[in-house]
């Protein structure tokens, strides 16, 4: 929750005055206390949690699934750094196309 804290008060920095939609799933961190007061204070976040149970709706699973099946899926990682090299570039070179709340998403 601390990271998370420090991660959100960098947010603000970057967008001083726009309000910030947070779309979280239900990690801990996301509820912890430290994190919470920081949105509480900031006055100008909401946030927006995917439903419990329900990895398909979080776009971000699919990242992580798609990464999974591209770089480490079913072989012995021998180096993990080179692993999580391999893993940024795929993340760096691919486009994500999901939808969302029904908005179609496509960066």
């Amino acid at each position: 929750m601390y990271i998370t804290r420090d991660i959100l008060k960098g947010l603000r920095n970057i967008y001083p005055t726009q309000k910030l939609l947070l779309l979280w799933d239900k990690a801990g961190w996301h509820k912890g206390s430290e994190t919470q007061k920081c949105i509480k204070e900031d006055g100008n976040m909401e946030t927006l949690s995917f439903p419990t149970a329900a990895p398909e709706e979080n776009p971000q699973e699919h990242v992580w699934k798609n990464g999974r099946s591209h770089v480490t899926h079913n072989h012995f990682i021998a180096d993990i750094d080179k692993a999580a090299d391999e893993f940024v570039d795929y993340l760096n070179m691919t486009r994500f196309s999901y939808s969302l709340l029904g908005f179609n998403c496509k960066t």
